[in-house]
């Protein structure tokens, strides 16, 4: 074994705390594209200029975002949720995808990051880069790296192995937050974890490494206006937290008190509760527990279902600012009805109580914010499924992760 290989297996072999790689990895979240492009979790949006496309290919199991020549426009596909770190915990992020060679007026990202923190490879327009966004003065500051600075490997013609971002390549972040805690990002390849870059924090800088550490994950193109015809690829990708994940957060329940819900047509939803996350919380985890559901009419008979983003009628919701979270909500609704939305749970209810725990639901799905910061909205709603006028009361348990 030389010493540039033996440097590269040792480096696989310790998380960002330089603990030993020996505990079994946590998954937060995974995406591969095997199907569709998971709208449910990614939103695809063309956020300047025109001419940009998102592309679906099922024989690859890749989504091809494409500028236009001589045409200024920016494309970005980013998650919908903005994943917990937790403090202590070595984050792991993958992602794989084709960023290409760079070319004048040409940008594409690959990372975890959004418009205001985060990690990223660049290519383009001049160079490869790895940048690390803060926004702790206030603003949005991208350090960008060229390759030749790179302090770890720069896979160079110099380096034992040489990379080509025109194929596929596993992207990696490997960060400790804590605020000031060093970051690594790098590429596997056969097998190894190869450091390029590391960001030293921890003794070195004045201030936290970017302001918040729970960030989704984005791939983005755009032509600055005199750029050719351009693409990348996005693939698969996972967040790990090394070492397990505790339950952490705080829990709450959000329920109607004494305000009923009464229900006198049986083909329609009503919105018994319904919670999203205050404007500016973009970085909040709300994680659904507990269902609870009570009728004061016996064996009444009743659907209930809990739906992501549905379309309201008659009239608009008002919500609540709940103090000291990152959430507001609604359980005063007497009228709005609602059609469509992403189904996550559905059930019955016979008689005067129905309860759900969703402890799997709890695990693994939390509401998001949308790129330009619109947030999803969870509700709770109730149909009648017999022809009598029926009260109900309802109450959800949520745990809230910042």
């Amino acid at each position: 074994m030389n010493m540039g290989q033996f440097v590269y297996d040792i480096a696989s072999s310790y998380d960002a705390f330089g603990r030993l790689r020996v505990s079994e990895p946590y998954t937060i979240f995974n995406s591969k594209l095997l199907y569709d492009n998971q709208p449910t979790f990614w939103h695809d949006l063309q956020i300047s200029g025109s001419n940009t496309t998102s592309t679906f290919n099922s024989n690859e199991a890749a989504v091809t975002l494409s500028v236009s020549s001589n045409i200024a426009g920016a494309h970005v596909r980013q998650t919908y949720q903005r994943f917990a770190y937790q403090p202590g915990k070595s984050q792991l992020v993958m992602m794989t995808g084709i960023i290409g060679s760079y070319s004048n007026d040409i940008i594409r990202r690959i990372g975890v990051f959004d418009c205001n923190n985060g990690l990223f490879f660049q290519s383009g327009p001049d160079d490869y880069y790895i940048v690390k966004r803060s926004s702790v003065t206030g603003t949005p500051v991208d350090l960008a790296i060229p390759q030749a600075q790179w302090n770890k490997n720069k896979l160079d013609s110099q380096s034992l192995i040489q990379v080509d971002f025109n194929k596929g390549n596993l992207f990696y972040f490997n960060y400790e937050w804590l605020g000031i805690g060093d970051i690594c990002c790098g590429l596997i390849i056969g097998k190894k974890y190869i450091q390029l870059h590391q960001f030293f924090i921890g003794n070195e800088s004045y201030s936290v490494s970017f302001s918040k550490p729970n960030l989704p994950l984005r791939y983005e193109i755009s032509n600055l206006g005199r750029g050719p015809a351009a693409s990348m690829k996005c693939v698969c990708s996972t967040i790990i937290s090394e070492g397990g994940q505790g339950g952490l957060g705080n829990s709450y329940s959000i329920d109607r008190y004494t305000t009923k819900l009464s229900i006198s047509v049986s083909n329609l939803l009503y919105c018994a509760i319904a919670i999203r996350l205050k404007n500016g919380f973009e970085s909040g985890n709300i994680f659904l527990e507990n269902i609870n559901i009570v009728s004061p009419t016996q064996n009444v008979l009743f659907y209930w279902g809990v739906f992501i983003n549905p379309i309201f009628s008659g009239g608009d919701l008002t919500y609540t600012s709940k103090p000291s979270s990152c959430l507001e909500y609604n359980i005063t609704n007497t009228t709005v009805t609602m059609t469509d939305g992403i189904p996550l749970r559905s059930g019955y209810g016979i008689g005067t109580n129905s309860t759900l725990t969703a402890d799997l639901l709890s695990a693994t799905f939390s509401i998001g914010t949308s790129i330009t910061g619109v947030s999803d909205v969870l509700v709770l709603a109730i149909q009648r499924i017999d022809n009598q006028t029926n009260d109900f009361y309802a109450s959800i348990t949520v745990r809230e992760v910042l």
